[in-house]
């Protein structure tokens, strides 16, 4: 069987996926025989998913294994959420972290700032305080990054109001939150969220007046909400501002 053949191969190998191999039905065969053939107990796995959808049979079967990770990517909360990720369910996603967090599992966010969540960071920040007061049980930092492809979604070129209000909300959450005071988030190994957040901060007022592809990003926001049946400026009403 072809199951059978390929468990050689990952005998001592990391199992990497986009957070679909849970869900799939022949995935889970494949997960189910490397548990029998005796070699979950070397291997790690590890999961980049956006947490839409968790199998609770899966994370049962991955108990078997040496160590498991998910890194979760989160763009924005509530009802932004539920925009970036259509047709995704934000209750639905919390849920399914805590599903995650609680276990004895390795759980990250990663999250890329982008024109769609630039103006609701703040809201991003209150996510991440009250899943930390959770406890997740092995909580692996948070990855924050920039956003660089398409151009119409890179923060360089984002209109100015949107830079403004992510610069408030990074310097506020700097200021503010008692979460950055674990020295955990000023490590490399775990994100170095601290340092990011600065860097982030300091590269938006660098670049505040350097504004590009606007035309671009209505054309494709409008063609967005047309074929999901959506309207940006309903979840962003500040993007009224552009035309949307």
């Amino acid at each position: 069987m072809a199951i059978v053949r390929c468990l050689d191969s990952v005998r001592k190998k990391g199992f990497h996926d986009r957070g679909r191999t849970h869900n799939h039905k022949k995935n889970l065969e494949y997960i189910k025989k490397i548990i029998e053939n005796d070699h979950a107990k070397n291997i790690e796995l590890i999961f980049t998913t956006n947490a839409t959808n968790i199998n609770r049979e899966f994370l049962n079967l991955a108990k078997n294994f040496k160590s498991v990770h998910f890194a979760v990517s989160i763009d924005g909360a509530g009802e932004l959420a539920n925009y970036i990720r259509y047709p995704s369910n934000w209750e639905k996603i919390k849920e399914n972290l805590q599903l995650i967090a609680q276990d004895n599992f390795g759980i990250s966010i990663n999250t890329t700032i982008q024109w769609l969540n630039m103006s609701r960071l703040n809201e991003f920040f209150d996510f991440l305080n009250e899943f930390m007061s959770s406890r997740p049980k092995q909580f692996a930092g948070v990855w924050f990054q920039l956003v660089t492809d398409p151009n119409y979604l890179d923060p360089i070129y984002a209109p100015s109001f949107l830079k403004e209000k992510a610069i408030k909300d990074i310097e506020e959450f700097l200021t503010t939150s008692s979460l950055l005071k674990d020295e955990k988030h000023s490590n490399i190994l775990f994100g170095e969220f601290k340092n990011s957040l600065i860097s982030c901060r300091n590269f938006l007022k660098d670049n505040l007046t350097s504004v590009k592809y606007v035309d671009q990003f209505i054309k494709q926001m409008n063609l967005l909400d047309r074929l999901r049946g959506q309207r940006l400026a309903a979840v962003l009403p500040e993007f009224q501002q552009l035309g949307v």
